[in-house]
């Protein structure tokens, strides 16, 4: 079982990903964005599925494809 120092509330995942608590309100709402925990009204975010969550949103420059070329 998780120790529960292992999980984050969403007021220290906002401050972690510089979004506002209402935003992860709304995507646990709609479905989409962190897996979350339930427990109760509470809500707990696994501090690795934050991390992994901004691995996924990473964006690479140099690794993306070009959809166009701007010439200097």
């Amino acid at each position: 079982m998780e120790q529960l120092s292992k999980y984050l509330n969403e007021k220290d995942v906002a401050m972690i990903l510089g979004l506002s608590v209402k935003t992860l309100q709304n995507w646990r709402w709609r479905g989409v964005g962190l897996a979350y925990h339930k427990i109760g009204r509470s809500v707990k975010y696994l501090a690795t599925d934050v991390t992994e969550y901004e691995k996924m949103t990473r964006i690479d420059p140099e690794n993306q494809a070009r959809v166009f070329r701007v010439e200097l």
